[in-house]
């Protein structure tokens, strides 16, 4: 016979705590945006993403899996600054410093490997702010 399993008060009250800070709660997107475009209409993002993984005639140049690797000690500082260890909800101030830090190392990394040819994709890094709860 399969254990019981009875109650549930704690986790239901828990889980509507994190549902409610989870709503109070911020992200940051970081990256190519679909509206960063070379002047031929290509999305950077497509371009950013050729870079990064690389096709069929290129090699891979992981600018970006390179600058989040290693972040944690630039990057933990923030978070432990930043967000409440008993809600753990991100405020808006915190999330920009996240995604201004990603940001560089991201920008970096681009200048690092030579991919600056027009300067498009390396000024088109940028970071979005928005609500944790929407998509």
């Amino acid at each position: 016979m399969p254990p019981k399993v009875t109650g549930g008060r704690k986790l239901k009250e828990y889980l509507r705590k994190a549902r409610t800070a989870q709503s109070k709660s911020k992200k940051v997107d970081i990256g190519f945006f679909a509206t960063a475009r070379y002047p031929d209409g290509r999305q950077v993002a497509q371009v950013a993403a050729w870079n990064e993984l690389g096709t069929e005639h290129r090699p891979e140049i992981p600018f970006m899996r390179n600058a989040i690797a290693g972040a944690d000690r630039e990057l933990l500082p923030i978070l432990k600054a930043g967000i409440n260890p008993k809600t753990m909800v991100l405020d808006e101030r915190t999330a920009g410093q996240l995604g201004d830090a990603v940001k560089g190392r991201i920008r970096q990394n681009i200048e690092s490997a030579k991919l600056i040819d027009t300067r498009k994709m390396l000024d088109s890094v940028d970071t979005r702010i928005g609500d944790a709860g929407s998509e």
